[in-house]
């Protein structure tokens, strides 16, 4: 088992993410498997044509989301943000605001294989 806890639902990952570089430029992709929605899956990269947006407190990048969900015929392009800081990327327009943070703790899906990163709903705190 991955983590010790209690609860059956939170012994295994139900999601992951990992960044990855090709050709000099980042890629990060993940996945999210739940009961209501199924298996959400995503690649993201940095545009080109739109920079670096600073604001007071954190620098974002502006990059392209490529998401595929079962229920649609075709894959959906989303715009996300890319926190320079935290190195995590926002997408306020799936499901109501999805978080993909690549350096979280490595866990175990049910099938025995050690993933990390994580890849869900975005909590504010």
């Amino acid at each position: 088992m991955a983590r010790k806890n209690n609860n059956y639902n939170d012994r295994y990952k139900k999601s992951a993410c990992k960044l990855t570089v090709k050709d000099g430029k980042p890629t990060l992709s993940g996945w999210n498997a739940s009961k209501s929605r199924g298996l959400i899956s995503f690649v993201a990269t940095p545009r080109n044509a739109v920079g670096k947006r600073k604001t007071k407190s954190k620098r974002f990048e502006n990059w392209a989301v490529k998401v595929t969900v079962p229920s649609l015929p075709q894959p959906m392009w989303l715009n996300g943000l890319y926190d320079l800081q935290k190195k995590r990327l926002l997408m306020p327009d799936l499901y109501g605001g999805m978080l993909a943070n690549p350096s979280t703790p490595v866990g175990e899906t049910r099938s025995g294989k050690k993933v990390s990163g994580y890849f869900g709903k975005m909590y504010r705190s």
